[in-house]
């Protein structure tokens, strides 16, 4: 029989500990912001845009699309005042850009919130 109450101890106790972790969730929403929107041009393959704003390139993303014939190209580099668009083929292809800033917020269940990033 004490089996069987220290079983049923154990799985009462895990469900009481369960409980109170998910009492204390924490929720994050993820929010996004436009930064820039532009095109430019390949010269050689290679263009660097200088973004209006500072800001720390591991919160920003950038979306490239070329405009006429296919062009393969890529984000070669990035900082927290420009980035740099390379193609291997050198072409003077256009393309259009957007840069996205993408913040989390985290929402206590309390009722407060608070950003980071």
């Amino acid at each position: 029989m004490t089996f069987i109450m220290k079983k049923i101890f154990f799985v009462l106790a895990f469900f009481v500990f369960c409980f109170a972790l998910s009492a204390q969730e924490t929720k994050f929403v993820e929010k996004i912001k436009i930064l820039e929107v532009g095109s430019a041009l390949l010269s050689n393959g290679e263009c660097a845009i200088t973004l209006d704003v500072e800001i720390d390139p591991e919160t920003y993303f950038v979306m490239i699309t070329p405009v006429g014939n296919y062009t393969e190209m890529y984000i070669k580099e990035k900082d927290n005042k420009r980035f740099v668009v390379k193609s291997d083929a050198t072409s003077n292809a256009e393309f259009q850009y957007i840069v996205i800033e993408k913040r989390r917020k985290e929402m206590l269940n309390t009722g407060n919130s608070k950003s980071s990033n």
